[in-house]
């Protein structure tokens, strides 16, 4: 009897470690629709959607396009993007839909085999919603890594040249908010620059680059777009590779500003995804005595938010 209880409770064992942890109630995902499309035929589906939540649609066909119409048309128009395709067309392909306001649409499937019936089911995903309302209730900062490569022309004092131009290359720890954070505030936390091919401004320096958000972006979480604002960059440099030209080691420091233009690539709630850079400024660097010297930066990158 024993030995049996012994072997019941090491076959049991594993089993126990293999069931997955039960889901919370209030996490659980809902079933709204259940439906069944026809390829060719007129078919709508009436759905309500709650602003501010995430929505997503099941179907057992690959080869088919959700479109989520507004009733009465004129309102703005979930944005829905696939998150998992199948192969070939008989796989099934998974949705996200993300409502700007409350109400009613109608579900159509678009595309399909010529008759084929498409099964499509959409579910309140719980777990994605609160995950959405958290990024727009806090501050939803994430952070990354970005470099950019770019040029500056001669630094001059009034009409004269004190500086050639050269090349650029810089590298920061990033932060930003996502598309649906309350926030305009982004930035290099802390960076590293180079300046080569010039003298006395060639040299290495730290940097902290705030960013201003003041126009566009992404306007719901997994769609691209491009924003415009403004920065301003502090320089302490560490040292310029010739200390005894006339304009001494502090030159290697400079104040800026100047805009930047962004291109976001379908970033999630909170910011995580890729972004591509264009970036403008006038560096203001100090010169020997009172006198200031100014050049104009241009550089272009890359940034991942993680």
């Amino acid at each position: 009897m024993r030995r049996s209880l012994l072997c019941l409770a090491l076959t049991a064992a594993p089993l126990a470690a293999q069931m997955p942890a039960s889901t919370p109630p209030e996490l659980a995902d809902s079933l709204v629709l259940d439906h069944q499309f026809q390829a060719g035929a007129d078919d709508r589906a009436p759905l309500a959607l709650e602003a501010g939540t995430v929505y997503r649609a099941e179907a057992d066909r690959a080869d088919i396009q959700l479109e989520v119409v507004p009733v009465p048309p004129g309102h703005h128009a979930p944005y829905v993007t696939a998150t998992a395709r199948g192969v070939s067309e008989t796989d099934q392909i998974t949705f996200e839909i993300y409502p700007m306001t409350s109400g009613q649409v109608e579900i159509r499937v678009l595309g399909g085999a010529p008759g084929a019936v498409t099964h499509l089911q959409v579910y309140l995903d719980r777990r994605r919603s609160q995950s959405r309302r958290l990024a727009a209730e806090g501050p939803g900062w994430t952070g990354g890594l970005e470099i950019r490569l770019g040029f500056h022309d001669p630094y001059r004092q009034g009409l004269s040249t004190v500086a050639g131009g050269g090349l650029v290359l810089d590298a920061c720890a990033n932060f930003r908010p996502g598309p649906e954070v309350r926030n305009r505030l982004s930035g290099c936390i802390i960076g590293i620059e180079y300046q080569s091919g010039v003298s006395p401004f060639q040299s290495t320096k730290l940097f902290i680059e705030p960013r201003l958000h003041l126009w566009g972006g992404p306007s719901a979480a997994g769609m691209s777009g491009n924003e415009v604002g403004l920065l301003g960059r502090v320089a302490f440099g560490l040292g310029s590779s010739r200390p005894g030209d006339s304009l001494g080691t502090k030159s290697s420091s400079y104040y800026g500003v100047g805009a930047y233009l962004a291109h976001d690539i379908a970033p999630d709630a909170i910011g995580t995804g890729w972004q591509l850079q264009l970036v403008a400024m006038h560096a203001f660097a100090a010169g020997g005595g009172s006198d200031w010297s100014g050049a104009d930066l241009v550089s272009v990158g890359i940034a991942r938010y993680f």
